[in-house]
């Protein structure tokens, strides 16, 4: 934790107390981390190894313009095959074309299909992987390490750790580009025609949720390099059949080609949708705007795939070599080397700078490449438009208002059904993770771990053990003082006032505020620290009856009720009530929050979502928490677009736009709602233990405060096939 120690006054309030409990268990297990990737799955899917047919994929909302995709159809090959008429193919200088296919399968209706993986060929010996090359600017390890192939420019040579062989034994010209310990996508060179065999097999088992192609169409007639990703051929036992196609749709200065190919052998089938950038990536100037719609196409491609071969139990999404986008230029790794660097910029969640992507890249492929100052200045700059580094609170926040324009005035009728969604609403809100069905044995297990799981955390954060000098005992107007607040996270009002709220923190990246019940005392600085904070949601989980209990002092009704604190005015909106599953009842307002302090007045509206009869201590279901969650989100993200169209500077400051939640103590029940959205998050693969302890260091040492719902948040992610421990 940050050795951060700021002054505060020690003033000694009254002070109750909020229990907690513990227990013990066994130890934990690790579920498998698939590359970061948006994942879900349905657990009454069949297994299924292959792309489907667009127009079974896809339906249309006519009300929303939206694509959705639906879950695909399991075939097998038809033993009668009708005839296909060909399909003529221009040949232009030396370009090389593949035979027509004379007849092709027809598709069934019943099961399955899976590219094999078997070993035909020994691997090539040293110097043969020259002839798969259609450039000579490219050299190849070999088992003495030497430079394997003439070079008129620089030497780039094919790393060792991260190579890529096609199913036949063929090595490829080419490397699985990896960031941070993980395969992100394969670059390679534009394959000889001589090799497009191998390189198709490579292709279809590696289950490529996309082909990139960055080669101008003048590079590609001049050098007489095969067009093998916009026709039909056949390729030894390889067939391939053009299914869809687009021309020349211009994505801001980029002229793009859309494809659909399918690649066959044998009874396997495969569709792989392409992008062909015929215009090629600038050298000197870069167009932020076309290439945020690419790179946010290659990365949602990429996730809903994963996500459809998630839900047909593939094996392949357990394999780390496996279902990575690939790209390719006319010759080296320059252009998609970048590109792989620009789509890493734009991921939701990313973490590196563009030097520290840039190093990753060059590290697992080539220390040849993405040398020229020019080319880190440009993908800075691209970071700067259209990037999410630096702890963007979402991806769609920080989209500028071009880059939005272009990518809703994009004709999307002509587009591939599997490109349509990603082009044309790149802003539709992930499909949420469902939560699959569990045996008795499993939950069991999960329950078991969770106990394990809070038992090792109570002793790791027991005043024993814990290091008291990072978290502040007493503030003024805490309601307990069993609860401390973190120093490094520390919320204070714009006063100066420090309050008993603390900026949660989960891998690194602020998640939310989260805070006692204010006491009336502190009602002043707190609607000031919502106002400041731009307060998209203020989430209260505190129930009807610890707000007005039969006996005992009850707690300000703060958020329903119109009052005058100081120079702060509040009127409040009764925008109504409504049900969640597991009976979860909550209540929604709207207030509106004057501020008139240092001479400045400053109105915002704050929504406000009251969980009313979940009681103290308790741990809510998951179906009833998941909709909470997911129904918190959505408030939070109109409330967060709201501010970026008007231009609000809260937008780039990391510490503002965060929803507010507090229960009586905020470590209870509030610390099961900020666990149960982190688990929600296809993009996060933090286990539940990571996350409870970045709470527990961020805010205090008690968030999840209760065995009970511990368990409840381990059955959730086994449910969400996220892990339980970190080990």
């Amino acid at each position: 934790m940050p050795n951060i120690s700021p002054i505060y006054s020690n003033i000694t309030p009254n002070i109750n107390y909020a229990s907690d409990e513990a227990s013990s268990g066994q130890a934990g297990t690790q579920k498998t981390d698939y590359q970061g990737r948006n994942i879900v799955k349905d657990s009454e899917s069949s297994s299924v190894l292959l792309r489907h047919k667009p127009h079974l994929d896809t339906e249309t909302d006519p009300d929303s313009n939206k694509t959705r995709r639906h879950g695909g159809l399991n075939f097998k090959i038809d033993e009668t095959p009708p005839e296909l008429a060909p399909k003529p193919t221009a040949v232009k200088n030396k370009l090389i074309e593949p035979p027509q296919l004379s007849r092709q399968p027809t598709l069934g209706t019943k099961d399955t299909l899976d590219i094999p993986a078997q070993k035909w060929v020994a691997k090539l010996r040293p110097g043969e992987v020259n002839t798969l090359m259609s450039s000579t600017s490219v050299s190849t390890i070999s088992n003495d390490d030497s430079n394997l192939a003439s070079q008129k420019n620089n030497k780039l040579w094919l790393a060792k750790a991260t190579p890529v062989e096609a199913p036949d034994g063929n090595i490829l010209p080419a490397n699985r580009v990896q960031i941070g310990g993980k395969n992100v996508a394969m670059i390679s060179e534009y394959p000889k025609a001589e090799y497009l065999e191998s390189y198709f097999k490579m292709l279809a088992d590696n289950q490529t949720p996309i082909l990139v192609v960055l080669a101008p169409n003048k590079d590609i007639e001049a050098k007489g390099l095969p067009e093998y990703f916009k026709q039909n051929g056949q390729y030894g036992s390889v067939s391939v059949q053009l299914n869809e196609q687009s021309k020349d749709r211009s994505l801001g200065k980029f002229c793009c080609d859309m494809y659909e190919i399918e690649i066959k052998q044998g009874n396997c089938s495969y569709q792989l949708p392409i992008i062909h950038i015929n215009n090629g990536l600038g050298k000197n100037t870069i167009d932020n705007e076309g290439l945020k719609v690419i790179v946010d196409c290659i990365n949602q491609t990429s996730q809903e795939y994963s996500s459809e071969l998630y839900q047909k139990n593939s094996q392949a999404v357990y394999d780390p070599n496996k279902v990575l986008p690939v790209i390719h230029s006319t010759k080296g790794y320059e252009s998609a080397a970048f590109l792989v660097a620009a789509t890493e910029v734009a991921k939701p969640g990313n973490k590196l700078s563009s030097e520290e992507i840039v190093s990753e890249i060059k590290n697992s492929t080539s220390a040849k490449i993405l040398n020229h100052a020019s080319q880190l200045q440009l993908l800075k700059q691209f970071e700067k438009a259209a990037g999410n580094y630096t702890g963007e609170k979402r991806s769609s926040a920080r989209m500028d208002e071009d880059t939005t324009k272009l990518e809703n005035t994009i004709d999307t009728n002509m587009l591939p059904a599997k490109l349509k969604r990603m082009l044309s609403d790149p802003e539709v809100p992930v499909a949420a993770l469902p939560l699959r069905t569990l045996s008795v044995e499993e939950q069991q297990k999960a329950t078991t771990l969770a106990e394990d799981l809070f038992q090792r955390l109570t002793d790791e954060f027991s005043d024993a053990k814990l290091d008291k000098s990072q978290y502040i005992q007493k503030v003024e107007n805490q309601r307990f003082g069993n609860i401390w607040t973190a120093k490094a996270t520390a919320v204070t009002a714009p006063n100066g006032q420090l309050l008993a709220a603390n900026r949660v923190q989960i891998a690194g990246q602020n998640v939310a505020i989260a805070c006692q019940y204010p006491k009336p005392a502190s009602l002043q600085d707190y609607f000031k620290m919502l106002v400041a904070n731009r307060t998209p949601a203020l989430v209260v989980l505190a129930s009807d009856n610890d707000i007005n209990p039969q006996s005992g002092v009850g707690l300000p009704e703060y958020f329903r009720k119109d009052n005058q604190y100081g120079d702060v005015g509040v009127t409040v909106i009764d925008k109504g009530e409504g049900k969640l599953a597991d009976e979860l009842d909550y209540h929604e307002y709207l207030l509106h929050v004057t501020d008139k302090g240092q001479n400045i007045k400053v109105t915002v509206t704050i929504p406000v979502i009251h969980v009313s009869n979940w009681p103290d201590l308790t741990a809510s279901g998951n179906e009833g928490l998941k909709e909470l969650a997911e129904h918190v989100n959505t408030v939070v993200d109109k409330k967060i677009n709201f501010y970026k169209e008007k231009g609000s500077s809260a937008i780039n400051d990391e510490n503002k736009l965060l929803p507010v939640m507090h229960c009586r103590a905020g470590v209870g029940r509030t610390g099961q709602l900020l666990a149960t959205m982190e688990l929600l998050k296809p993009e996060s693969q933090q286990s539940l233990e990571s996350i409870v302890r970045d709470m527990r260091t961020t805010r205090d040492r008690k968030m999840v405060q209760t065995i009970a719902q511990m368990q409840t948040l381990a059955v959730l992610a086994e449910q969400l096939n996220k892990p339980i421990s970190d080990s």
